[in-house]
């Protein structure tokens, strides 16, 4: 009797095996923003100015706001790969980044990104802004509005 129960049970077993729990939730590593790549410049009301135009005032980041720039500059690159071109900028995770941050008439919080692929010969790069002419995809600048997320603009400097 106990070999008629236990040959049904193997039996029943192969028709439906025991499989393995499906994996309920998918976990998205968030990655840490490299905060020794950034560079919150001091506040500067004239480059506030500059930048942002008449009426913006400075402002200061929170540490969500650099995540948020990370993940809209890496798809605006992206996006600007698949256009294509001849001065395209690859891995924005191995440049530097001076941050100057400003409100919009509007109480809209904005970035204006200063990218460098090398500070070496820069030891102010963390208090004084680097304005550098042509060196082609090295350097390029970026303003975006993290409350819209819209990159307003996007420039990478000529070549020379």
């Amino acid at each position: 009797m106990r070999l008629i129960i236990l040959s049904l049970f193997i039996s029943l077993q192969s028709l439906n095996p025991i499989s393995q729990p499906k994996q309920l939730l998918e976990y998205k590593q968030i990655c840490p923003v490299d905060m020794s790549k950034y560079a919150v410049l001091p506040e500067d009301q004239e480059a506030i100015r500059s930048f942002f135009g008449e009426g913006c005032r400075f402002t200061k980041l929170e540490n969500a706001d650099f995540i948020e720039i990370d993940i809209i500059l890496k798809k605006a690159i992206e996006k600007r790969e698949k256009k294509g071109g001849y001065n395209l900028v690859r891995n924005p995770d191995t440049y530097y980044k001076q941050v100057i941050a400003g409100v919009n008439q509007k109480g809209e919080k904005e970035v204006y990104l200063n990218c460098l692929c090398s500070v070496a010969n820069k030891k102010d790069w963390k208090k004084v802004f680097i304005m550098v002419l042509d060196g082609g995809n090295c350097y390029f600048q970026v303003r975006i509005n993290l409350k819209t997320k819209e990159v307003i603009s996007f420039v990478v400097n000529g070549l020379g």
